[in-house]
């Protein structure tokens, strides 16, 4: 299988192709997970939240416009001011906010502020708990990955940005390939990129067969 995202698409991609282990859970706490004293059930839903495997279908991602490394924009600007005053469905916010009292978390060691509401947008702040997992996790083994990235037509690489995500952010070492388009954070709307993306599925298309 073959995933392209884009934007926050690009992270959820990039949680399908990690080695996340305990790299989410350290983000939390120093301690380790299994030594946390609290109930049984309300330990195994956090151990569903933060711990997972990479799905071994996905042998190929492909990156479009994504903060693997966060956005600036998410801490401020339009964007800020949207997520500070979106609200999330009730039955979200009941399943996780009630998992360990603000309290109580203090105690166990908790690192992560529990009474911060966290948006989607928020979720993808320089430092932000997945953010931070993925930057210290590892592919899984054989997985081929692309970038493609805008750069506004700059050709500024190395200090570029697609007007949402910076080069610094999108871009990923050990890339089998990647492609700066003249675009904004709309990368995936270029013909250059499509063509990409359809060079890359035939490319794998290939090596599949």
């Amino acid at each position: 299988m073959v995933v392209v995202g884009h934007s926050m698409g690009g992270i959820l991609a990039h949680t399908l192709v990690a080695e996340i282990g305990d790299n989410l859970w350290n983000v939390f706490s120093n301690d380790p997970f299994d030594r946390m004293d609290i109930d049984t059930s309300q330990k195994e839903t956090i151990r569903r939240l933060l711990f997972f495997d990479p799905d071994p279908a996905v042998n190929r991602a492909i990156f479009v416009g994504t903060p693997h490394r966060g956005a600036s924009m998410a801490e401020g600007g339009l964007a800020g001011m949207i997520s500070r005053t979106a609200s999330m469905p009730a039955e979200i916010l009941a399943a996780t906010t009630s998992l360990i009292d603000p309290a109580a978390a203090i105690k166990l060691g908790i690192k992560v502020d529990l009474d911060r509401k966290v948006t989607a947008v928020q979720s993808l702040e320089p430092g932000a708990p997945m953010v931070k997992a993925l930057e210290i996790s590892p592919y899984r083994k054989g997985v081929i990955y692309h970038s493609i990235i805008g750069d506004r037509g700059k050709g500024d690489t190395s200090s570029s940005s697609d007007g949402v995500v910076a080069y610094w952010s999108s871009h990923q070492e050990g890339a089998a390939s990647e492609l700066i388009v003249p675009t904004g954070h709309d990368a995936y709307k270029s013909p250059l990129a499509i063509e990409e993306i359809n060079r890359i599925l035939l490319d794998h298309a290939v090596c599949v067969h």
